[in-house]
């Protein structure tokens, strides 16, 4: 650890109830003095890291080495977070949210990769595909159509309606069932 390190975070994970891994490897260091930004899109696991940093949430692995932080200098008491934490309901988030987050966090971390494989390239394209279908049931929750969910249903419905042709024979069709019919009845079924 460096002499004049704030923070020093070593390798932590997070897992949100014990099924979608929200943060994978990541260590930092923040000196004293230093400005910090953490920066991502959303669901990249900026607040989850401090909330794990806050010790907030469970880390499933790794450890928050160094906090060399006096309260008064963050300004908020413990309790404080804590409040904000449930007030907001920062570990209530829903199943959808989770699964949410945690793709995009692993998307993120995918398209920030220098060197990509063909598996990258191909898992990038099927998480792009797991957003988008999360974000129509998204919208799907909020409207209630299954148009939503479905856009094709739009398309087919979008049209007039074709009534369905009823069964028309001809004469000469009615002509071949009607022998076809008595050829298969037995002599008592005739009379």
């Amino acid at each position: 650890m460096a002499a004049d390190a704030l923070l020093t975070v070593n390798n932590i994970e997070v897992v949100y109830n014990k099924t979608v891994q929200v943060l994978r490897g990541l260590s930092l260091t923040v000196d004293k003095g230093a400005v910090v930004a953490l920066l991502g899109s959303n669901g990249a696991g900026k607040s989850t890291t401090l909330k794990a940093v806050s010790n907030l949430l469970e880390l499933e692995d790794g450890k928050v080495t160094e906090i060399d932080i006096a309260p008064e200098e963050v300004g908020v008491p413990r309790a404080t977070l804590y409040g904000w934490m449930r007030a907001e309901g920062w570990a209530d988030a829903p199943a959808v949210q989770r699964v949410e987050c945690s793709l995009e966090t692993r998307l993120v971390t995918l398209i920030a990769k220098d060197a990509k494989t063909g598996g990258d390239f191909k898992e990038i394209d099927l998480l792009g595909r797991q957003m988008e279908r999360l974000a129509r049931i998204g919208k799907y929750e909020q409207t209630g159509r299954e148009a939503d969910l479905n856009p094709a249903i739009e398309a087919r419905n979008a049209g007039p309606k074709k009534r369905r042709p009823k069964n028309f024979l001809s004469d000469e069709q009615v002509e071949q069932l009607k022998s076809a019919f008595l050829d298969g009845c037995f002599k008592y079924q005739l009379q």
